[in-house]
């Protein structure tokens, strides 16, 4: 587990703000409890490392998906459409392809 930093504009100044990080294969998991007022409530991201997506569940997750495979926390994700964060990126019939030597998510 590892703490990253990004940066958002509190009236106006820079202000860098953690995320905690977990490191799985082929994906990261980013629990935010920072941003509520972008997400609505504190938020828990599938970070894709092949590709830039976020696939973000409301609350807590960080447990469940620690140490799962790429495929079984996509698949924890989508087992949950209830808890999907209206800013993911991700929807039920997107899979990942590797589309001109990069990987994207397509619908299928």
């Amino acid at each position: 587990m590892s703490s990253t930093y990004h940066t958002v504009k509190i009236d106006g100044i820079p202000v860098g703000v953690p995320n905690v990080t977990t490191k799985g294969t082929g994906y990261y998991i980013s629990y935010n409890n920072y941003d509520r007022g972008v997400f609505g409530c504190d938020t828990t991201a599938i970070v894709i490392d092949k590709t830039s997506a976020f696939l973000i569940l409301n609350g807590d997750h960080r447990g469940p998906l620690t140490g799962l495979s790429l495929e079984d926390a996509c698949q924890y994700f989508h087992d949950r459409p209830e808890l999907k964060n209206f800013r993911s990126d991700d929807h039920q019939d997107d899979i990942l392809r590797e589309v001109d030597g990069k990987w994207v998510m397509v619908r299928i």
